[in-house]
């Protein structure tokens, strides 16, 4: 490219004339540039998508241009902002080549978007004796993708349990919305459970097995409890910093009383993290777990690394004696039944007085 001086040369028999002309070569044609096609990505941050989120590497690597004229590459170079907020953005890119032509394309990225609609309760904020304190719901901030907020574990002394609702709102570029919504219970009495750790435990109960990837708890039945009427679904381990859904689970058969029992497999990696969370904010806080049963019961076992085998009778009473010592005044009539004593292996004891009123 550039100016030619080229020499044009005319000669008959006799004689030659001579003249130049410039030829001068441009380059006006922009380059041929191809845009990505359009990507809706996940929004991975408060406020939308970071543009170096990998979600975004093959959407800026989808642009290629081409030229005619230059050896050179050519030079692409686009708008996107740091950040792609909630919704539609529309992307320019831009090839420009040795010359100094350029060709511009448009896609569109979209972050699918999502925001917090609501956190209520079922009870009223104040008023409700039993310890009650107000502003039972702090750090929800509604119309925003808020996912880290506090609900005060509380309830009314009168009532069945609270049960905070949380509703949330998703969209995507196409213009489809839906909303889904999610219960945090707190109820009004929870029972201990005696709960059997499964495999992946040590022998001990106290830990789980170096490199084991899940672990499994067996809620057992028994004469008044039938673990089929558990909420699998709900059935979670953790505590008030986190909680862990089972995996998956199974009915199978871990004592002999012909009624199946429930095996609940959950994450180990998982579950080692957040008891090493909890003992970073507090020295011994436990991992426990939590379910409810059909009949509206909810159950507890305050720490899962502190399983042992069930008790089968009172140590103390398995080798008692028991003897008549003395009778002992009745406060109420001058006459008496009869006074034992009880006398354990280990030389703990009771009296026992049996009285006519």
């Amino acid at each position: 490219m550039g100016t030619t001086t080229v020499t044009l040369t005319v000669s008959d028999c006799d004689f030659q004339s001579t003249d130049t002309v410039d030829i001068t070569v441009v380059d006006t044609t922009p380059p041929d540039i191809t845009c990505p096609a359009g990507v809706t990505v996940e929004c991975s941050a408060l406020g939308g998508t970071p543009r170096d989120d990998p979600q975004l590497t093959g959407f800026f690597a989808g642009v290629s241009a081409d030229d005619i004229c230059c050896d050179s590459p050519v030079t692409i170079t686009e708008d996107a902002p740091d950040l792609f907020p909630l919704g539609s953005t529309t992307v320019t890119f831009t090839a420009t080549d040795c010359n100094g032509n350029q060709s511009m394309c448009e896609d569109i990225c979209c972050p699918l978007g999502f925001e917090l609609v609501s956190v209520t309760s079922n009870e009223d904020d104040e008023g409700l004796g039993d310890g009650d304190m107000p502003n039972d719901i702090q750090g929800a901030d509604i119309g925003t993708p808020d996912v880290e907020f506090q609900l005060r574990a509380e309830r009314s002394g009168l009532g069945f349990g609270r049960i905070y609702t949380i509703v949330y709102a998703a969209w995507d570029c196409a213009g489809n919305e839906d909303t889904a919504e999610v219960e945090v219970r707190v109820p009004h009495n929870q029972h201990n459970r005696f709960v059997l750790p499964g495999e992946g435990f040590t022998g001990d109960a106290e830990d789980l097995l170096s490199g084991a990837s899940e672990f499994s708890l067996i809620i057992p039945s028994d004469a008044s409890f039938d673990p089929s009427g558990v909420d699998v679904d709900l059935a979670y381990v953790g505590n008030h910093i986190g909680a862990i859904a089972p995996i998956s689970h199974a009915f199978v058969s871990a004592n002999e009383d012909e009624v199946y029992d429930l095996e609940l497999k959950y994450d180990a990696l998982l579950t080692l993290e957040l008891r090493d969370r909890s003992a970073s904010i507090e020295a011994g806080y436990p991992v426990g777990m939590h379910f409810q049963h059909a009949d509206g019961t909810d159950y507890r076992v305050d720490d899962m690394f502190a399983l042992t085998a069930p008790t089968t009778g009172i140590p103390e009473l398995l080798d008692s004696e028991v003897t008549l010592f003395r009778a002992v005044p009745n406060p109420l009539r001058e006459s008496t039944r009869l006074a034992y004593a009880v006398t354990g292996a280990t030389g703990a004891h009771v009296n026992v007085t049996v009285y006519n009123v």
